[in-house]
Parts: C-alpha cells; sequence; structure tokens
C-alpha cells in the first residue's frame, strides 16, 4: 500500500484487499457520486458473508436509488466503517500527502484514517448505505491475531494525536479512541501476567 501510494498518479485512490470483491458498478457509482461535491472520501456498505459474492449480486434498484450521508470529519470518527478500514473507500489523493501506513502495526487501517482525519481538519465526506463491497473474514486472516503490543501501539498515536489536536471535540474522540484501546491492550497484557505493559497502559489511561 505505501509503495502504491508512492507511485500512484492519479486524482483518486482506493485500496481492495488481495481476499475481497467488489461490485461491478463499485468504482462507477462511487466516481460519480465524489464528483458531485468533490468529496475528500465517499465510502460504500459492505457484506460480510462469504456463502454470498457482492461481484456477482445484482441488487436492482438498490444501486440506484440509494440514501447518502454527508460527514463531517468528527462524525467520520464516530462511524465503525469509516474510522476502522481502508477498504470500501475512494479517496482524494491530495488529501493523503504525508500519510503512510505503519508497517509493524496490526490495525494500520484504523492508523490511516486517524491520520487521515487529523490531517483534513476541514475534510468532507459522504456515506452510502449500499453494500458495493465483499469483506470475507477467514480464519487465518492477519486480522485474528493483534496482540496487546499493535493495540497499545496504536492507544500511544491516538494519545499523541489528541495533544496535536486544536479542536476540542476532535481532542475528545481521540483521547476516548486512547482509552478503548488502551483498556484492551490492559486487558491482553494481563492476560499474558505481563506487568511491565500493564504499568504503561496504566500511565496512559490515567494520563488520558
Amino acid at each position: 500500500r505505501n509503495l502504491g501510494l508512492k507511485k500512484c498518479t492519479g486524482r483518486l485512490v482506493a485500496f481492495i484487499d488481495s481476499d475481497d470483491r467488489i461490485h461491478r458498478d463499485y468504482f462507477g457509482i462511487l466516481l460519480k457520486l465524489q464528483q458531485i461535491a468533490d468529496y475528500d472520501v465517499v465510502v460504500c456498505s459492505y457484506i460480510h458473508d462469504l456463502n454470498v459474492d457482492v461481484s456477482k449480486g445484482d441488487m436492482g434498484d438498490q444501486y440506484r436509488n440509494f440514501e447518502s450521508k454527508i460527514l463531517n470529519r468528527t462524525e467520520y470518527m464516530y462511524k465503525h466503517i469509516t474510522k476502522d478500514y481502508v477498504w470500501g473507500k475512494l479517496y482524494k489523493r491530495e488529501c493523503l500527502d504525508g500519510i503512510t501506513f505503519d508497517e509493524e502495526l496490526r490495525i494500520e487501517d484504523t492508523w490511516f484514517n486517524m491520520q487521515f482525519a487529523a490531517h483534513n481538519p476541514n475534510m468532507k465526506a459522504c456515506y452510502i448505505n449500499i453494500p458495493l463491497y465483499g469483506y470475507y473474514v477467514r480464519k487465518n486472516s492477519l486480522v485474528s491475531y493483534i496482540n496487546g503490543f499493535s493495540i497499545l501501539k496504536l492507544a500511544e498515536q491516538c494519545f499523541k494525536c489528541a495533544q496535536e489536536e486544536m479542536d476540542v471535540q476532535m481532542r475528545e474522540i481521540f483521547l476516548l479512541e486512547c482509552l478503548k484501546r488502551g483498556l484492551h491492550a490492559r486487558y491482553d497484557f494481563a492476560l499474558r501476567r505481563d506487568k511491565v505493559n500493564v504499568k504503561i497502559c496504566y500511565e496512559l489511561l490515567k494520563n488520558s
């Protein structure tokens, strides 16, 4: 992904995981929607059922008569589908300048979107409630093996974003994300009886 961002020359960027599927009109619909108001990012819904291949589906009128919702960056950070994944989206390339994926972080999509929100204070996003993307989690997927170290690192990054954020509401959002991730990491380290990292989590939570 980082190499792709470095090499690409287009105006828009999309990420599709190798084991997922997209609807045949995925780019057509997202592109038309993006052009309506030159949105910084357009987001669609997704299918999560291994038995349904979205690329072969024909939803008829659902793909022509859909509802869209305009989101500012605080609303973008509140929605699970917008903040936690980079797939199912069409980004404006210029809004991604200076943003990269952390190659040591297993929750790299979330951190990418947090940077996207932090770097674009006047961002305009649009969400459409139609499943154009097929996101399939399999037993051996990397997402199944997220450990406390990755979660703690993300929590620390959230705290740093909060310290640098000027908008009060966005600062609270970053702190809330820090608290959620920090609690998750502390639980994981407690199960491992890792007292050193439990203490690190405790200090981070206290500061947040």
